[in-house]
């Protein structure tokens, strides 16, 4: 191998970039162990959460599998909001237990609703279907069929 006697600006030239990547590569690394460290935490909170979350699940389960059990004991509104109390204490401040529970009582509400416009939409439907009955009654000639009143 030869060595070439360079001149002074390309080695002062090299020094500089060399000191620049250097530079880049520990700001690089210091950056890497800082962002490394966020994400122990992030992973951290995410695994406790989840744990407190799959322990109000559990304790979601248990209810609903004494309610289903005792059935008069959903009688009322106060009893189950009472229940999604002492659900609460139970658990602790987990800081997510009241949304859930919210939640929950959302979607129920929800589902009640979507049930209550189900069965209207199924009486009407019954009552078309009747109409028409009575409508190819009337054209054949058949004696009259009655049908009971629809109850609301």
């Amino acid at each position: 191998m030869r060595v070439i006697d360079l001149p002074e600006s390309m080695r002062n030239e090299y020094e500089r970039q060399k000191n620049y990547l250097d530079k880049t590569v520990e700001s690089l690394r210091r950056k890497l162990a800082h962002n490394s460290d966020q994400h122990r935490v992030n992973l951290t909170q995410t695994m406790s959460e989840n744990v407190s979350l799959i322990q109000e699940i559990a304790e979601l389960r248990r209810e609903i599998k004494a309610l289903r059990s005792n059935p008069g004991a959903s009688e009322g509104s106060t009893s189950a909001t009472a229940e999604g109390s002492s659900l609460t204490s139970k658990l602790g401040t987990s800081g997510v237990t009241a949304p859930l529970s919210t939640a929950a009582e959302n979607d129920m509400l929800l589902e009640l609703e979507n049930n209550r416009i189900e069965i209207g939409r199924l009486q009407d439907m019954a009552s078309n279907l009747e109409e028409s009955l009575k409508t190819l009654i009337a054209r054949s000639g058949v004696a009259a069929y009655e049908a009971p009143a629809p109850t609301k």
